[in-house]
């Protein structure tokens, strides 16, 4: 379990249903009639689709084999960064970020990951769920911080709101360099990275679930999925494990009513 708190962040054991050339999963966690959740696993090479291409196949999945019957659609041209983005005040055009918050019922938000993690954050009595893409360029620069922000200014209390922390690249497979640990809290290191052989390996995870509890979430209403995307590729998407070749996931979320 995370460092973050043995005792009481949970584990998100997601379930699996299968689709046209499709793997989905959905989080029981996240289960109910005012929602709709889940990750959809494009296996096929996506990475050589501009992001047009992309939205369009992945907005086809939310629209069609899902059959969410979404008003609107916002999925953001990601750049790794700790944009937030509430589609609800910014016109489709520039969404330009790794963020998305809506408190618009049948709006479907997206992020695209492929080791990075997926951030679910759902505040129902509110009306109000964000996504965020969290690669470590993006948490290094407050993208959790930033979502938090974003969500509270409708409304949203993080000591209410429930978390879920999605399938990606896990502690076993992420191995980094210098680089990336100079851009973390001394804290975040010790606490987070491990040597192994010759290689530091990293928790990206355990830094989202930390900083979230930093921010005020609770530790019991965060679940994560320890899932990792590089040693399940053959289930999953893993950019470190198969390049270019990989697919994606689609993160998504709607509110129903």
């Amino acid at each position: 379990m995370h460092p973050v708190s043995k005792a009481t962040v949970r584990r998100a054991v997601p379930t699996f249903g299968a689709g046209p050339g499709r793997t989905r999963l959905a989080y029981p966690d996240l289960e109910n009639p005012k929602l709709a959740h889940g990750v959809v696993v494009f296996k096929e090479p996506t990475f050589g689709l501009d992001y047009r291409e992309w939205v369009n196949r992945a907005s086809l999945e939310l629209e069609t084999h899902l059959s969410l019957n979404p008003r609107s659609i916002a999925i953001p041209h990601q750049t790794h960064s700790a944009r937030v983005i509430d589609v609800d005040t910014v016109p489709c055009g520039e969404l330009d970020g790794d963020g998305v918050v809506t408190a618009t019922p049948l709006t479907a938000i997206g992020i695209s990951v492929s080791d990075c993690v997926p951030l679910f954050a759902v505040d129902l009595q509110e009306g109000v769920v964000g996504l965020a893409h969290c690669g470590w360029r993006g948490v290094a620069g407050g993208v959790v911080e930033e979502l938090l922000g974003v969500l509270g200014a409708g409304g949203s209390d993080p000591a209410r709101a429930s978390f879920l922390i999605g399938a990606a690249i896990g502690p076993c497979c992420y191995e980094v360099g210098e680089d990336l640990l100079a851009c973390f809290t001394a804290e975040e290191v010790r606490k987070f990275s491990r040597s192994m052989g010759r290689g530091v390996f990293f928790d990206l995870k355990g830094v989202v679930a930390s900083r979230l509890v930093a921010c005020g979430a609770r530790p019991g209403k965060i679940s994560i999925d320890m899932s990792c995307t590089s040693c399940k590729k053959y289930l999953l998407s893993s950019y470190r494990a198969d390049g270019r070749d990989c697919g994606r996931m689609l993160a998504f979320l709607m509110l129903t009513e």
